[in-house]
């Protein structure tokens, strides 16, 4: 039996990772290392997709953002490209969540300011891809606030969340940060 307890050498167990403030602070790395993602900040939303919708860039017709650059949705190279932006940035919200509820688990384990900072990156983080997913899919906040935007989520749960407003949407993300 012992033979199939075998952990992989380049892999931590979830219990044993948080034991240690080394182990703690490789999540959170690994956290910033999955925005680095070209799905999100690592091109697409900081220099990519975001500029191309925008309007900052001509982009020639063999470009995979050609379409998007004229607001043409219902092309699979568009979809595909938010479809990844979306995926991503709701997974590393999950991993947002899943590391605030593990160091809340352990508060004790750390000490009080290195347990507000890693709380306070976490929460950070999960406003920061909140918003910028309000942004890109949700309606222009100054003129309809009222209107649906995109879900909230505070814990790592593969349970679909309901869109929110963009007004409470906001009122959340505030509330976090």
């Amino acid at each position: 039996e012992s033979w199939f307890e075998i952990t992989p050498f380049d892999k931590i167990e979830k219990e044993k990772l948080y034991e240690t403030e080394r182990g703690t602070n490789s999540a959170l790395n690994g956290i910033y290392l999955d925005l680095a993602n070209d799905a999100l900040y690592g091109l697409d939303l900081s220099g990519g997709m975001v500029e191309v919708l925008a309007q900052h860039y001509v982009m020639p017709d063999a470009h995979s953002y050609y379409r998007l650059s004229n607001f043409d949705y219902g092309y699979e190279s568009s979809w595909k490209k938010l479809d990844e932006t979306w995926k991503n940035a709701y997974r590393v919200i999950a991993n947002c969540n899943e590391f605030l509820y593990e160091v809340g688990q352990r508060e004790e384990d750390y000490e009080t300011e290195k347990y507000r900072m890693y709380c306070g990156e976490a929460l950070a983080l999960r406003t920061l891809l909140h918003f910028d997913m309000l942004r890109l899919f949700g309606p222009v906040y100054a003129t309809s606030p009222e209107q649906y935007s995109v879900p909230y989520y505070t814990l790592s749960t593969n349970v679909a969340r309901p869109m929110l407003t963009a007004e409470a949407l906001l009122d959340s993300l505030l509330r976090d940060i």
